[in-house]
């Protein structure tokens, strides 16, 4: 191990090395303390880098500790599987971002001043004067992988990390099946990494059942905007109770909800675009494959029944008749947008009584969030 000891730590990573091992921090900062007196006196630098050289010697295992303690702090913002980093930095990304853009300072916020900070005009507008855009990938057929264990799954997910770092993305590992980034780039820049990454995702990443299945790896995409979150943000603040929950379940965090939800709703609608077709496909042509991955796919396709998958085709065979001019790719893509505007109509009909508001205001809220996401998202779909 190399002796050249850092002269330079911030006090947040003394703190976090301090969580480790007390007496690690303790001895560093020490350490530390006398090399820079020492630049600080010239006279006295030659003693003081003979001492802490010595001390280094002394204290080679602290020294190496303090390296380890770094490459575990290190490690714990990745994924180990992906490389992506942990969800939890992407919501630091976008704070940090609202904090640099409004100039906020270091003081603490309260969550009543977010509220204000958040739907202040001019700083709406100094938010929205950026191209940032929250990315929400949906991974297909993850589970099918891990249908006979988790090492194809890891590999899949291994696999799709790569591409997005070869291609200068920085993920967060969102969930299970899905990644996050914060995009900093136009609509168009943005889709022509998504295509390359796609392209490159598409290769074989060497997964057995899916060249079974004649399967290719996917990522089905959702983008939301800064605007998109800003709009649904000032819509909940004109719905009564609304602006006083939010401040309950912390006003920012909610915010930051907003914006990555309405990626991820979009995500679904493409991930239901592109799944109900290949199963109606499937349905068809194999009924034997259609049998084993049903319910590793259903799922992905809104929980689309079979018998549900036999009124689509018999209803596509009947606009075939009936518009002779549309071709069959048109026809099937407005009967699966309807059955998903049907579906996700279905989610969130209902009335919201008053007594429900007052038992469980968080479950009120999100169904009213959930609402207003789903009335920007479903313009996107054709139909």
């Amino acid at each position: 191990m190399s002796q050249e000891f850092p002269t330079k730590i911030s006090q947040d990573d003394l703190e976090k090395i301090s969580a480790i091992d007390p007496s690690i921090a303790r001895r560093v900062a020490k350490l530390i303390g006398e090399k820079t007196r020492a630049n600080d006196n010239a006279e006295n630098l030659e003693f003081a880098n003979s001492a802490l050289e010595e001390e280094i010697e002394t204290h080679k295992e602290t020294a190496e500790t303090l390296e380890w303690a770094m490459d575990i702090y290190r490690k714990a913002l990745e994924d180990e599987v992906t490389g992506f980093l942990r969800r939890g930095e992407l919501y630091k990304k976008i704070g940090n971002y609202i904090n640099g853009t409004l100039d906020l300072g270091p003081e603490k916020i309260t969550d009543e001043d977010w509220l204000e900070i958040l739907a202040n005009p001019d700083n709406q507008k100094a938010l929205a004067n950026n191209n940032k855009y929250i990315l929400l990938g949906d991974v297909s057929y993850l589970s099918f992988a891990n249908k006979d264990g988790h090492s194809a799954g890891d590999t899949l997910l291994k696999f799709i990390g790569q591409q997005f770092k070869n291609q200068n993305i920085r993920g967060f590992r969102h969930g299970g099946d899905e990644m996050t980034a914060f995009m900093e780039k136009s609509p168009e820049e943005i889709s022509a990494d998504l295509e390359s990454v796609l392209e490159k995702i598409q290769q074989d990443p060497k997964i057995n059942i899916f060249s079974q299945y004649e399967l290719q790896p996917n990522v089905d995409f959702g983008l939301a905007s800064i605007n998109d979150a800003l709009e649904i943000y000032n819509q909940l603040l004109q719905i009564e109770n609304c602006p006083k929950t939010m401040a309950a379940l912390d006003t920012l965090k909610q915010f930051e909800n907003v914006w990555i939800e309405i990626a991820d709703k979009r995500a679904m609608i493409n991930k239901g675009q592109t799944r109900i077709p290949m199963l109606m496909d499937l349905y068809v042509s194999d009924r034997e494959k259609f049998d084993v991955v049903i319910n590793y796919f259903r799922k992905g396709g809104y929980d689309i029944t079979n018998p549900e998958i036999d009124k689509l085709l018999i209803e596509e065979k009947r606009m075939a008749i009936i518009n002779p001019e549309m071709d069959k790719d048109s026809i099937r893509m407005n009967l699966v947008n309807k059955f998903i505007h049907t579906r996700e109509e279905s989610a969130v009909s209902g009335e919201i009584l008053p007594s429900e508001r007052e038992e469980d205001a968080e479950k009120w809220f999100k169904k009213e969030k959930a609402k207003l996401i789903w009335n920007l998202a479903k313009k996107d779909l054709a139909i």
